[in-house]
């Protein structure tokens, strides 16, 4: 995972094909969360959680800059994702 210069984690259970990442910077900052069987990306976020659940993307993130990019998986429909206006 690489996030923003601010506070980020990961969380990943051995063996689930789950990973869950956060980032919580004040300020909107590139992300990119890199897993054994894809990759998601996006151009700017501000605080929010990217999870990966066995190639099952959801974002819920404030400030979300861009389309997300997403390899090996698929970005759920309905996925709560905070867009400014």
């Amino acid at each position: 995972m690489t996030c923003g210069k601010e506070a980020g984690w990961l969380f990943a259970p051995p063996g689930t094909g789950k990973y869950v990442a956060a980032y919580h910077g004040l300020k909107p900052a590139p992300f990119k969360l890199t897993v054994p069987n894809g990759s998601v990306e996006v151009e700017a976020m501000g605080t929010g959680t990217v999870v990966w659940d066995n190639g099952k993307v959801t974002i819920d993130a404030i400030d979300l800059a861009g389309t997300p990019t997403i390899t090996g998986g698929t970005l759920m429909h309905g996925a709560p994702i905070d867009r400014p206006e």
